[in-house]
């Protein structure tokens, strides 16, 4: 029996061992590729680019990240002792099995890795499948970990007074990481808003519909391009009171980056519940900070806030809420997030369709789907419209397909995979043990992907919404799969109350092995999730740890003052917000929000009488119609037959009013 059991610890080290080396070597592969190629987040393309020309290292943070994770975590819940034996001669028989797995797992990772390096193949496909690899060691070596942890003595952080220490800590770290992602990420907001890389739509947009909210607004052209003409947003118009009081477009890029931010709090309590330490919930809290999406819709390419950024912290409530058998709070949640925008209603389907297929809550799933239809319906085809010029709902169009089988091209097309591996690459793993959670956000994803522009096919775009919460909760089901059955056995067992539907767990009571067996925190599982979405990070993200942050940094493309905004403040200064009217290139107009009437240029100024009094033009914005459309000189024409004349110019932008006595 001593033999065996050496014989299955030695396998499990090797296995473990193995395990953290190909993760290892996913790192420094993936530190090799962030050197050598820039990575295109629209197209997905690797572009050849000399990183090292440049003087920016090769993401050496990414060794010391997991390093740091692993002496961390052993320090914190070390345990030693023997390795327990299995609760049954099941697992003992198994272990061969395992030794086969993990043979057949590092020989397709070393044929990626040498097929990413030496054959002409599509890099992007290759590393997702190498990050969705590196998630399956790290997750076997932290699965290792933890049964060597289970019987030993108490961790370092055990004691009474250190865990209501943790207990209040973890809070309180998670509460400073939100803060300090949103800061960052509204700074970044505010330093391409001075440099013009955000622009009236859809950030300026909606500041001016909460100024139209106010009766005591001086501004005359109210709701004139209301958000209401394409989407219906009654939670947005809410926010008008807190609006009134802060009266600045800051108030939208830090309420954008908050609420993703926020997404946080709500895994940390679904963590806790499911049965993580404070510590494991505490990483996997950071988890969803570190997500790339997460720090890309923020700035949402240039669009700057968008009201369904609302929805991240309501879904994934509503996920959460509902995976803890808290079902009222899940109704009351669900109904603010399809508040947010009628485009909800796709999570609504889904997540009713998760009530009927996996929980006892039928009647609840149909009465959902009801609801929804009826809430769509009111706001396609009778609100929108009301709203809309066009006097009909046009976001449908958006699709395009006129077939069915055009519809099912643009849903499998080579983008739309890309787009799907982006969002879901870090937390395949997981995703494959929660996979009845992951269900909820299907109809929204299918939504997304039958777009007919290939662009919006991005993470750094706001599409991903009402998907990036449901992925991440089915990655948190998943994880925690085991002990949380294991859990309600011995809740049941004692008598105790459990209504949280065990099919999202997914495996069968009776099937796990005791819960000393599977460790007593979950620390190393989190540990593996939070390494494995720091290295995609890296890729796709936008954060100081970033390669995309630091190249932008090295070039210094915003450490100078944009010699424009010397033209955007001589305005401000001779002209009062409340008596003057601007006509502006998109990017430029989005620093004129607070005056009395702002208009984009538009096909329509160049047919209408003009009555701006002021006209600010930069012949650098390739976002304007009339700029990047080569009719820049045709508007000036016509602005000099009105009368108007340049009277103040900076770099490409320009300022026109009409001459004394026009």
């Amino acid at each position: 029996m001593r033999e065996r059991d050496d014989r299955r610890s030695m396998t499990s080290a090797i296995i473990g061992a193995a395990s953290a080396a190909s993760a290892a070597l996913v790192i420094a592969v993936t530190g090799w590729a962030l050197n050598r190629f820039g990575f295109n987040i629209v197209t997905y393309q690797f572009e050849p680019k000399d990183f090292g020309a440049l003087g920016i290292a090769a993401a050496p943070w990414g060794v010391a990240v997991f390093l740091s994770l692993l002496i961390g975590t052993a320090a914190l819940t070390s345990r030693a002792g023997p390795t327990p034996a299995p609760p049954s001669g099941r697992a003992a028989q198994g272990c061969p099995q395992r030794v086969e797995t993990a043979v057949v797992f590092f020989a397709a990772l070393l044929a990626l890795l040498a097929g990413w390096l030496l054959v002409e193949v599509q890099h992007y496909v290759v590393l997702a499948a190498v990050i969705i690899f590196a998630g399956v060691a790290l997750a076997g070596a932290s699965r290792v970990a933890e049964r060597r942890d289970a019987d030993g003595p108490p961790p370092l952080l055990s004691t009474a007074p250190s865990r209501g220490a943790l207990r209040f800590a973890a809070p309180v770290v998670i509460l400073l990481a939100v803060a300090a992602a949103t800061a960052w990420q509204t700074g970044i907001q505010v330093t391409t808003w001075r440099h013009f890389g955000l622009g009236i739509a859809d950030f300026g947009f909606y500041t001016r519909d909460l100024e139209s909210c106010l009766p005591w607004s001086h501004i005359a052209d109210r709701f004139r391009d209301t958000r209401l003409a394409y989407h219906f947003e009654p939670l947005f118009f809410a926010l008008a009171p807190v609006y009134a009081v802060f009266r600045s477009p800051l108030m939208l890029m830090i309420l954008g980056p908050l609420a993703i931010n926020a997404g946080a709090l709500a895994f940390y309590r679904l963590a806790l519940a499911r049965g993580c330490s404070v510590v494991a919930a505490c990483g996997i809290a950071l988890a969803w900070l570190a997500l790339p999406s997460v720090s890309r819709m923020p700035y949402a390419g240039g669009y700057g806030f968008e009201s369904v950024h609302l929805a991240v912290p309501l879904v994934a409530m509503t996920v959460s809420a509902g995976v803890r058998g808290r079902w009222r709070a899940a109704h009351a949640w669900l109904a603010l997030s399809v508040l947010v925008q009628e485009t909800l209603v796709g999570f609504a389907i889904g997540w009713a369709a998760y009530l009927l297929l996996f929980t006892r809550r039928r009647r609840d799933g149909v009465i959902i789907i009801v609801a929804a239809g009826a809430y769509f319906a009111l706001a396609t085809q009778v609100i929108v419209p009301h709203f809309a010029a066009s006097g009909s709902y046009s976001r449908l169009d958006l699709i395009g397909a006129t077939t069915p089988a055009e519809l099912l091209a643009q849903v499998v097309r080579p983008r739309a995979v890309f787009y799907v591996l982006a969002l879901g690459a870090p937390l395949a793993f997981w995703l494959a043990r929660g996979w009845r959670i992951a269900l909820a956000g299907v109809p929204t994803l299918l939504l997304v992907m039958a777009l007919s522009n290939p662009d919006f096919l991005c993470i750094r775009y706001w599409h991903q919404s009402a998907i990036l919460p449901v992925l991440f909760a089915a990655s948190v089901v998943g994880l925690t799969a085991k002990r949380h059955t294991l859990n309600a056995s011995s809740a049941s067992r004692r008598g105790g109350r459990h209504e949280t539907a065990t099919a999202s767990c997914g495996t069968v009571q009776g099937s796990t092995p005791p819960l000393s067996f599977l460790g007593r925190g979950l620390e190393w599982s989190a540990a593996s999730l939070l390494a494995t979405v720091l290295i995609w990070h890296a890729v796709l993200g936008f954060s100081p740890f970033s390669q995309s942050y630091r190249l932008v940094r090295t070039l210094g493309l915003w450490r100078d003052a944009d010699p424009r905004m010397a033209a955007i403040e001589f305005v401000r200064q001779h002209y009062s917000p409340r008596q003057t009217s601007v006509l502006a290139t998109q990017r430029a107009a989005a620093h004129f929000l607070d005056y009395r009437a702002i208009a984009p240029l538009s096909d329509e100024s160049l047919r209408a009488p003009l009555t701006a009094d002021v006209i600010v033009v930069d012949e650098a914005d390739e976002w304007d119609p009339i700029v990047s459309g080569g009719r820049l000189e045709l508007l000036l024409s016509t602005a000099a037959r009105a009368g108007f004349r340049s009277i103040y110019a900076a770099g490409t932008l320009q300022v026109l009013a009409a001459a004394p006595g026009e």
